[in-house]
């Protein structure tokens, strides 16, 4: 009983915090999964299994958290008959159209993703709890849960915060298996979360070595059984763990039920889609360029400078430091943890850097993973303090530490409500001395433009032209319109923007990129009417269309 009242406490410590502000933005993903969800809940309410299969990612978690969304707001959708709607614009006008507020969808999706999120996240500390003890395991959980960047978007519709909290389970009940507790129960939490993690993003496959490498070079001393019985209970072990996975995969997910093999195949042509566009990119594609020249490497090596607080850093070079120079007077468990986990941070970049469009949140594994390193170094820093101390100061110590840790994670995040994947590193600033480099590329902002557009009188009428345009519209009255994410401006992208009362530029990722060059470049020396700036960056631009100079009109065309 005591330990379920301390694992129902981890739960409420993890799960609160992520509630904070979720109603008041929407990220440029979200509405799209929205979109999904409702596709992937009327192909249940059909049993058209073959609509299941609604992203590339595959998203499927993400697709149930955002069916259950519907089911409890508008459980109606799955029998109205309006079909299959590919576009976001369109299906959002068409939930309106039915008295429901796609954003009441979008708060309810983001509330389960919370609870899978922080039901991982407990489980991952009772692990770490088998394997190195309470304490301990609760210094890691605090690390991960509140690391500013995962906690970010750990709280989205979206894939990063649930992948990568079930890969790291996966490995955790995987070791717990394989040099503690030889239990059936934990190959099979360890197939189990596999399965959700690589459902839920396909990069999530990257686990799938370093599982190997556990159940092949790591075992547990027994001088009891033969070494003959121990392969072979091992083998039974890796049986058990495949026959989990395959049928948890194929019970979860509907689209596997009628055509495994052609969605199975579909998904292995365009398995690094998610490196570049939405479209996929075949396998032959990939290049190791970015791995040879180290340039792709390099700049996930520097997001992780800029996004990871100090903390984190501090307590990685102490793992480093004690894992390397002192590594024989650690225990086994603490040593492979240590190696186990900084591989699966060394895989994620190296296999991320292979694809041709880079991006922070791809590499959320590394992330998690420092944090476990992190951890690691402190209960070792810990236990040399407390070996000086007597017994009253030794507990005292721990506590302190526990206290440090909250509060440096609290003053992490804090100031970067609700986007909290927008942290930089405090010590990366007062060298560079510039937000510049925030990734403001996530639709931050919009939202505060949608609100002050609806201040406007007669808003409900008023015509908007944006980026993204479907983040936007969750928070505006009126009509909008999208800009498309190409070089060219178009003769119907002028004709719409005519049309319209307000253009809402994504300032700092339009400029950036040229797109539309024909809007962009007449637009850098026309003042707006407001401009929204986050921590120092500016990030939306709303302009009057009736204020725009006639350059703005004019098409430009390039050739694909």
């Amino acid at each position: 009983m005591k330990k379920i009242l301390q694992y129902l406490i981890i739960f409420i410590i993890v799960f609160l915090p992520r509630l904070t502000g979720i109603s008041s933005f929407s990220t440029v993903d979200e509405p799209d999964y929205i979109k999904y969800g409702g596709n992937f809940y009327y192909s249940l309410g059909q049993r058209d299994f073959d609509q299941a299969y609604q992203t590339y990612q595959p998203a499927v978690t993400t697709l149930y958290a955002s069916a259950l969304a519907y089911h409890l707001v508008f459980p109606a959708y799955k029998g109205l008959g309006q079909g299959y709607i590919d576009d976001t614009i369109e299906q959002t006008e068409f939930l309106e159209g039915k008295g429901v507020e796609p954003v009441r969808l979008l708060i309810v999706a983001r509330i389960i993703m919370i609870i899978l999120v922080s039901l991982f996240l407990t489980l991952a500390f009772l692990l770490l709890d088998l394997l190195i003890g309470f304490i301990p395991g609760l210094i890691i959980i605090l690390l991960i849960s509140f690391e500013p960047f995962f906690l970010g978007h750990s709280r989205l519709l979206t894939q990063e915060g649930l992948m990568s909290i079930s890969v790291i389970t996966s490995v955790l009940a995987t070791i717990v298996y394989c040099i503690k507790k030889d239990r059936w129960i934990f190959v099979v939490i360890s197939a189990i979360t596999t399965a959700i993690a690589i459902l839920t993003k396909l990069t999530a496959i990257v686990v799938l070595p370093v599982l190997a490498i556990l159940f092949i070079f790591f075992w547990q001393p027994d001088p009891v059984h033969k070494k003959e019985h121990l392969i072979k209970r091992r083998m039974i072990a890796m049986v058990i763990w495949l026959v989990v996975f395959l049928a948890f995969t194929f019970a979860v997910w509907p689209a596997l039920w009628n055509h495994p093999v052609d969605v199975i195949t579909s998904l292995f042509e365009k398995s690094f889609g998610f490196l570049g566009s939405k479209e996929g990119v075949p396998v032959e594609e990939l290049s190791l360029q970015g791995i040879i020249t180290g340039n792709n490497i390099a700049r996930y090596l520097s997001s992780l400078w800029w996004q990871i607080p100090p903390l984190t850093w501090v307590g990685s070079l102490i793992a480093l430091f004690f894992f390397t120079i002192k590594i024989k007077q650690n225990s086994r468990t603490q040593n492979t943890l240590f190696c186990i986990f900084l591989v699966l941070a060394i895989l994620m970049i190296t296999m991320m850097s292979m694809g041709k469009k880079l991006a922070n949140h791809y590499i959320m594994v590394t992330h998690v993973s420092l944090c476990i390193l992190a951890g690691l170094g402190y209960i070792q820093g810990i236990d040399l303090v407390r070996g000086y101390l007597k017994d009253r100061s030794k507990n005292l110590a721990t506590a302190i530490l526990l206290l440090v840790i909250v509060v440096f994670q609290v003053l992490n995040y804090s100031g970067y409500s609700p986007y909290f994947f927008d942290y930089i590193n405090p010590i990366a600033l007062m060298t560079r001395g510039t937000t510049s480099v925030i990734d403001t590329g996530y639709g931050q902002g919009l939202e505060i433009a949608a609100r002050y557009l609806s201040s406007k009188p007669g808003a409900e009428d008023l015509k908007v032209m944006s980026w993204w345009s479907t983040s936007l519209d969750y928070f505006f009255p009126g009509r909008t319109e999208q800009i498309w994410i190409i070089k060219s401006w178009r003769q119907e992208d002028v004709d719409e923007l005519r049309s319209s009362d307000y253009l809402v530029v994504y300032y700092k990722t339009q400029l950036a990129r040229m797109i539309p060059e024909g809007l962009m470049r007449p637009l850098e020396y026309v003042e707006p009417e407001l401009n929204i700036s986050i921590h120092d960056a500016d990030v939306v631009r709303i302009y009057k269309v009736a204020d725009l100079p006639p350059e703005v009109f004019v098409p430009l065309i390039f050739e694909p």
